[in-house]
């Protein structure tokens, strides 16, 4: 039991560090909502991490929509915490440190990032509702005064129509690389 409190709180944390790196790798665009984050999107500039981590966003969506639909409230919080800190966290966190250096890939990793974070507050506020309330407002998500609560989720079928189509020779690649790594880091 301990353990599992441990884990959330390294959780908790991670998500916090994380909005943190966020907000000091540049300004707040306009995160009023996710039409205007996906607005900041630049397709053509998306190398295969970009296509890798939208992908994995799509998929997560899906997997907590299911296991909503199917009262799998565990299996939910295991896709979220997966997603965020071995996909995002451990792999496009890390990539996105070259690419904010670079003024031609910078706004938009930052709008990825930013579309990222705030699904990931989303689908986690049924279950950290104070974190991510407070992280909603400081990543500029609720600038008007809403709340998280009186947002509408917008399920996997919502993200696909307003993402560009994504490169799934990209994506593979990515996750064959992510797979070496891994490998390699057990071995």
């Amino acid at each position: 039991q301990e353990d599992r409190i441990e884990g959330g709180k390294n959780f908790c944390n991670k998500l916090w560090n994380a909005s943190r790196f966020r907000q000091m790798s540049g300004d707040m665009a306009d995160n009023s909502s996710c039409a205007a984050i996906m607005a900041r999107l630049e397709p053509a500039r998306f190398d295969a991490d970009d296509h890798a981590i939208l992908d994995r966003l799509l998929g997560t969506t899906r997997e907590v929509d299911r296991c909503f639909a199917e009262f799998e409230f565990s299996a939910a919080v295991q896709a979220i915490y997966g997603f965020f800190w071995n996909d995002f966290c451990d792999w496009y966190v890390e990539v996105s440190k070259a690419k904010l250096l670079e003024p031609a890939t910078k706004a938009n990793c930052l709008a990825i990032q930013d579309l990222v974070l705030r699904q990931t507050l989303l689908l986690l506020h049924p279950f950290t509702p104070f974190i991510t309330e407070e992280l909603w407002h400081l990543l500029g998500y609720g600038a008007d005064g809403t709340f998280i609560e009186e947002v509408t989720l917008e399920g996997a079928a919502q993200l696909e129509a307003g993402l560009p189509a994504l490169d799934r020779a990209a994506v593979a690649a990515v996750e064959k690389l992510k797979a070496f790594v891994s490998q390699a880091r057990a071995l």
